[in-house]
């Protein structure tokens, strides 16, 4: 008893390419979930959302394989994701820093301790989301594909 092995290798090309499509399919719909993340669930009250706007989401090929790569090269999204440490807030343009207390009192100061602020990691929580519905969905399309005999 003996097999074809030109069909096999057919039908392994075949098992690949059906593959990689599914989990390209998967990435690319990462990318909306992604994007929708740091929209729905920023974590912060966004004002004008150019921090957000500013968030780019793409597969990149790698030696590896591909990866759904999110990056946001401005300063106001490191802050954001990372949080910030203490420092002091001195004025550039004018002589004195101007702004209402939180009690709704106009205060002018030279200079201003700033306690830091928190990290919203919207990135992150936007990725980590992502991630984990892609695995469930490129199981679940790999799964239909090896079930398939075609």
């Amino acid at each position: 008893m003996g097999f074809n092995l030109v069909a096999l290798k057919e039908q392994h090309a075949a098992i690949l390419a059906k593959s990689e499509r599914a989990i390209m399919e998967v990435l690319d719909e990462s990318i909306d979930v992604v994007n929708a993340g740091i929209y729905e669930r920023p974590g912060f009250k966004p004002v004008t959302h150019k921090t957000q706007d500013a968030t780019k989401a793409r597969v990149v090929k790698t030696s590896k394989g591909r990866i759904l790569r999110v990056t946001n090269n401005t300063k106001r999204g490191l802050w954001l994701e990372e949080g910030t440490q203490p420092h002091w807030i001195f004025p550039h343009k004018k002589k004195v820093l101007r702004f209402k207390s939180r009690s709704g009192n106009w205060v002018s100061t030279k200079v201003v301790k700033h306690p830091g602020t928190k990290p919203y990691w919207f990135i992150r929580g936007a990725v980590s989301r992502a991630s984990m519905l892609a695995i469930a969905r490129i199981e679940s399309k790999l799964a239909r594909i090896a079930r398939d005999r075609h």
